[in-house]
């Protein structure tokens, strides 16, 4: 199995309409609130941020409840393996912004960085000709997420 450890960032302008007692149940819906607990999402709205394992599966769900939860919000997600191999530390990270007119930006990037000038510098080398990713390949996506359903943003976003 593939693992991952997670940093989310949520920057909201307005939390006093977010009832989650109410809102939580979209989670729950659409089958990712084992992963995104109450808690989890509570802590994210207060704090504006938590450390989750493993929702690279789940993530894009997640950007579809909150934003149906709060409107619009900025967002970054920060995967790394739960185990660097090969002296290399490698990351994806993602940026998604949604606006007040519905419009989302959202960006995907993969990082390569070598530790240290080691050995295993050839292996980073040959990472970056291969375009070596953690679960996706990078992209940058823009489109209006007003009239859409959950699986027409999982189609957007894909």
């Amino acid at each position: 199995m593939y693992r991952t450890e997670e940093e989310y960032y949520l920057y909201v302008n307005d939390k006093t309409t977010i009832n989650l007692e109410k809102e939580y149940t979209i989670f729950s819906d659409n089958k990712i609130d084992y992963v995104y607990t109450k808690d989890a999402i509570n802590k994210l709205l207060e704090e504006g941020n938590i450390v989750l394992n493993n929702t690279y599966k789940e993530y894009k769900t997640f950007i579809f409840c909150i934003y149906k939860i709060i409107g619009a919000f900025d967002l970054k997600i920060i995967f790394s393996p739960e185990h660097e191999e090969q002296y290399i530390i490698q990351t994806t990270e993602i940026t998604c912004s949604i606006d007040q007119k519905h419009n989302i930006n959202f960006n995907l990037i993969n990082i390569l960085e070598p530790e240290e000038e080691t050995e295993e510098y050839a292996n980073y080398e040959r990472m970056q000709v291969e375009g070596v990713q953690m679960f996706e390949e990078d992209k940058s996506i823009d489109f209006n997420t007003k009239d859409l359903n959950l699986e027409g943003f999982l189609n957007k976003l894909n």
